[in-house]
């Protein structure tokens, strides 16, 4: 074999030599393998949630199921149990200020003018995901957990004002069906209500409406009643307040709108005595007060009455308007009324109408310097609104739904539930920038016209004046 002449020199043979060690040694380093990456302990975020109502008992499993999605193992989320009363919302302020308050924190739905200044919105409900929510949950929450088209807190649950009938007075009456209309119940009363000899109280009262002011005890003896009377005038076709236009529309008559653009046009309210028949706000107020007007067909309640819902429960009232935890309560303190719940009597079937009522959750404006946390807690409210997580909620609780997958399927359940998943899809509330001072304008009307004998339409201008006094004055916080 003849060797090339250059590996005889005995230098090239020593770089040869050389150059093969080190391509060699190189092969051999980067051949090495590579060192597993050391797993990375992700850090622990801790939430604290306050919740008046429907605490740990409903959503310790909802929670642990959140856990296990992947990438939520490291959230926990502690639930504190907070008592819903005059000191609730001071208290939260008070811990917001020292930065001690909650991350997530439940307030009332229609106190969210007011404390949305408090808290962030979510911003993982954008975009589709945010047309998907709104197609997705009932007009109600759409319109006030949204404000500029941002998601500021979520809702699992839409409560609504429906009819409770006593059967046994039903049937010794003599009537076979509750009310559906107004105009059904007129043609009832005479047959519900019944007086004692020479006694200014009823020893059966039909139904329990009129009231607002002060009872026989300085209260009003109709629970809710301020809920009741602007459920008449969203009944009745009117309003306080539009939404599109930011203007207060409380008192204004239909024929103030704009016909092709619907949106309301008057600006300032008082109240025509020759046109009051056709104006909501008089025909509501008027329909109201003739149940405990003495000189009124449809004189049904007064003041000495007891308060209504121990009539109801105690067999003395034939119908009471209430909420769907009402029948809990009945279950609790007389078990062995024969009860039963059917739809609002509407007084237009083409416009059907109720009072809603829930709270909504949303997320401390302070997680806004913490991103891990404002992540998570974006994360689990976002987690709140799902299907799944809306009908748990649901079958756990038995209030009506929110999401209308869950009330389609509450829709062919039984009536405790039935009649009130239906009214999640027609109710309705009204803007309160102060929610306290505004429930008052109702109980102060009522009680000029019963105690000081003002007449409606002065009552109810006043009444307007007072309510657009709180939307020019803006929000205010509770305390």
């Amino acid at each position: 074999m003849n060797i090339p002449g250059f590996l005889l020199n005995r230098r090239n043979q020593i770089v040869i030599a050389v150059l093969i060690v080190v391509i060699i040694i190189i092969g051999l380093v980067f051949n090495q393998p590579k060192p597993k990456p050391k797993a990375t302990k992700k850090e622990l975020i801790n939430l604290t949630w306050w919740k008046p109502y429907y605490g740990k008992d409903v959503y310790d499993k909802i929670i642990e199921d959140f856990k296990k999605i992947p990438g939520n193992e490291n959230i926990t989320i502690d639930i504190i149990t907070k008592k819903y009363d005059d000191t609730y919302y001071s208290s939260l302020l008070s811990d917001m200020a020292r930065n001690a308050g909650p991350d997530i924190f439940s307030i009332r739905n229609d106190d969210l003018p007011a404390y949305e200044e408090f808290m962030t919105p979510l911003t993982n409900i954008t975009g589709s995901e945010l047309s998907d929510y709104k197609e997705n949950f009932v007009d109600l929450v759409v319109k006030e957990t949204i404000d500029r088209n941002k998601v500021y807190a979520v809702a699992s649950y839409v409560d609504n004002l429906q009819l409770y009938y006593n059967k046994s007075i039903l049937s010794q009456s003599g009537i076979a069906l509750p009310p559906s209309t107004w105009a059904d119940l007129d043609r009832q009363l005479p047959l519900l209500n019944k007086r004692g000899v020479n006694s200014p109280l009823f020893t059966q009262s039909a139904i329990s409406l009129g009231v607002g002011g002060r009872g026989s005890e300085g209260v009003s003896n109709i629970n809710r009643h301020e809920d009741i009377l602007p459920l008449l005038l969203f009944q009745n076709g009117g309003q306080l307040y539009d939404d599109l236009t930011k203007k207060t529309i409380f008192g204004l008559s239909k024929n103030k709108q704009d016909l092709n653009s619907n949106l309301i046009t008057g600006t300032n309210f008082k109240l025509d005595e020759s046109d009051k028949q056709q104006n909501p706000t008089y025909r509501a107020v008027k329909f109201y007060t003739d149940f405990a007007d003495q000189s009124s067909s449809r004189y049904s309640w007064n003041t000495a009455q007891d308060y209504n819902t121990d009539a109801f429960i105690n067999g003395k009232l034939a119908y009471i308007l209430q909420y769907s935890y009402f029948g809990e309560e009945i279950q609790k303190r007389n078990d062995r009324l024969p009860f039963g719940v059917s739809p609002l009597p509407q007084l237009d079937s083409s416009l059907k109408k109720t009072y809603g009522f829930y709270f909504m959750d949303g997320i401390n404006r302070a997680l806004e310097s913490n991103v891990a946390k404002k992540a998570a807690a974006e994360s689990f409210l976002k987690y709140l609104t799902t299907k799944e997580v809306q009908q748990a909620f649901a079958e756990k609780t038995k209030l009506p739904g929110a999401r209308k997958e869950t009330i389609n399927l509450q829709l062919n359940s039984d009536d405790s539930i039935r009649m009130f998943a239906a009214g999640s899809l027609y109710a309705d509330n009204y803007y309160k920038p102060d929610v306290v001072a505004a429930e008052k304008i109702w109980t102060d009307m009522i009680e000029r016209i019963q105690y000081a004998g003002q007449p409606l339409t002065e009552s109810i201008n006043q009444a307007v004046n007072q309510y657009n006094t709180l939307v020019q004055k803006g929000p205010k916080l509770r305390r």
